[in-house]
């Protein structure tokens, strides 16, 4: 009887673990939500969005292979001026509270008054940080434009 009583103890402990838990498909589209929230930031040029999704001690490698840190490299974003961005082929999977995003970016635009375009496969870490997803590393390669 005690065992029986144990296993239900345990069991009901149990259910009440997996049922605190999300799933991760809605992990996966909160972290989509972050990927979309940056790409409208860029279309917007609006620095202090994207800002907000990343983590203060963020690893920023560009597609030329530099480091960043995150002053810098919204410094950079502050110089330019995005004409068009393009994402696709963007997959994100779920590793508990901590999730990967991979994807394809290109952009247009100015940057200091000087034109550029970009085309990049792109790897973004996202961590859950006192309940909000914030990236805590993005890296870019050089990619032939996306189909």
């Amino acid at each position: 009887m005690k065992r029986v009583m144990v296993f239900a103890m345990v069991l009901l402990l149990s259910a009440g673990v997996v049922a605190q838990s999300k799933p991760a498909g809605d992990v996966a589209a909160a972290v989509q939500a972050m990927e979309d929230k940056w790409t409208e930031a860029a279309r917007k040029n609006d620095v202090t969005a994207i800002d907000g999704l990343l983590a203060a001690n963020v690893a920023v490698t560009n597609a030329t292979g530099e480091m960043r840190t995150k002053a810098v490299f919204l410094s950079e974003l502050k110089a330019r001026k995005y004409e068009s961005v393009r994402v696709a082929d963007t997959k994100v999977t779920v590793f508990g509270d901590t999730a990967i995003a991979t994807g394809f970016w290109g952009a247009k635009g100015t940057s200091n008054g000087k034109p550029f375009e970009e085309n990049e496969r792109y790897t973004d870490t996202w961590v859950k940080i006192n309940g909000q997803w914030k990236c805590v590393a993005t890296h870019a390669s050089p990619a032939k434009p996306a189909k």
